[in-house]
């Protein structure tokens, strides 16, 4: 368990475009701590660069958002939200990147980075659904978005790849703004 002191000191907030730089090597870090909860490759994200994903912050604008915990100077939890971009699915955004560093695990970081993505989608993007994905052995993930009221609607038998083994995803929706369904 960490000290107070560090909890105490935690801060939550919309990265900015700025924020990037310190963003992008946690986002590595997480790729490489834990490869089959996401299915980004850290060698292609290298490749692509900060900037690449500084440009989709900008042009996102509202539609493309991330949300960080810092203890710090230093990213410890993120949690990334966005508009599905087709216009006949444009009412749900999905949740991604989803990530907690595991000295940080334990500490209600995710929950609060998830509540602030579910806060985020429903008010100021006024989406009628969230969804996500998780890979179906992650239980703490999956109980935790259970907890927020998400629920699984399918599972995708060897969905990743990943070292010579395959791994289900299971994929959760979560109905916001219901009484305009």
């Amino acid at each position: 368990m960490l000290p107070s002191f560090i909890m105490e000191n935690l801060e939550y907030k919309r990265l900015s475009a700025e924020d990037m730089d310190l963003w992008f090597p946690f986002r590595i870090a997480s790729l490489k701590e834990s490869p089959t909860a996401f299915l980004a490759d850290p060698e292609k994200e290298l490749s692509q660069g900060v900037d690449f994903f500084r440009s989709r912050i900008v042009e996102g604008g509202d539609d493309n958002v991330i949300f960080g915990c810092f203890e710090a100077n230093k990213i410890v939890g993120a949690i990334g939200v966005v508009r599905e971009f087709h216009f006949k699915s444009s009412y749900k955004a999905f949740i991604w990147g989803m990530y907690v560093a595991p000295e940080f695990r334990g500490l209600k970081i995710g929950g609060k980075l998830l509540d602030m993505a579910v806060q985020y989608a429903k008010e100021r993007m006024k989406v009628k659904q969230l969804t996500l994905s998780v890979e179906s052995t992650r239980e703490s993930a999956k109980a935790l978005y259970q907890s927020r009221g998400f629920k699984t609607w399918g599972q995708e038998k060897n969905a990743i790849h990943v070292d010579g083994k395959y791994f289900d995803e299971e994929y959760m929706a979560l109905q916001l703004n219901s009484s305009d369904a």
